[in-house]
């Protein structure tokens, strides 16, 4: 009997091992070794989270109903993230949960968007300014923002195959 359970244990082990050396590759897939300079200036944080965005107008109006989406990346600058869709719109407020009930707020312009290959779309764009607005349990009148720290230099969108 303890043969049998040595072998079992020895077949284990190979499978364990093999385990583990998929998810080494997983992993090396999800965060590919570059051999070019990183061109961005900021440091990007993995932020794997759900997070609520809030559509809002050039008159920085809410106009649609939120939307949660699966963050990637976040930075002093801006943020990007997955969805199952094109986000269709220019400008969103970015609602962050943060500890115990508060949020954090920005509003952000949406720059870019593309089809990963994976049936998501990975949207992303940059903050314009830290926001002040009632909890949403409270009644807003005119839903409306107020800005409270506009984004110091924001280096206005260029789409490369414009430039």
């Amino acid at each position: 009997m303890q043969q049998e359970s040595r072998g079992n244990a020895k077949r284990r082990m190979g499978v364990d091992e093999q385990i583990e050396r998929c998810v080494q590759f997983a992993l090396q897939g999800a965060s590919p070794n570059r051999s070019h300079d990183e061109r961005r200036r900021h440091k990007r944080h993995p932020f794997p989270y759900p997070v609520r965005l809030l559509p809002v107008n050039a008159r920085n109006e809410i106009v649609g109903e939120p939307i949660v989406v699966l963050g990637k990346h976040l930075t002093n600058q801006g943020f990007d993230f997955y969805y199952q869709h094109p986000v269709s719109y220019r400008r969103v407020i970015v609602s962050f949960d943060c500890e115990l009930s508060e949020r954090v707020e920005m509003l952000m312009d949406l720059t870019w968007c593309r089809f990963n290959g994976h049936g998501w779309y990975e949207n992303g764009g940059r903050f314009l300014s830290a926001i002040d607005r009632p909890v949403p349990d409270q009644p807003v009148p005119d839903q409306s923002l107020t800005v409270i720290a506009g984004v110091e230099s924001v280096v206005p969108y260029v789409n490369a195959a414009e430039a």
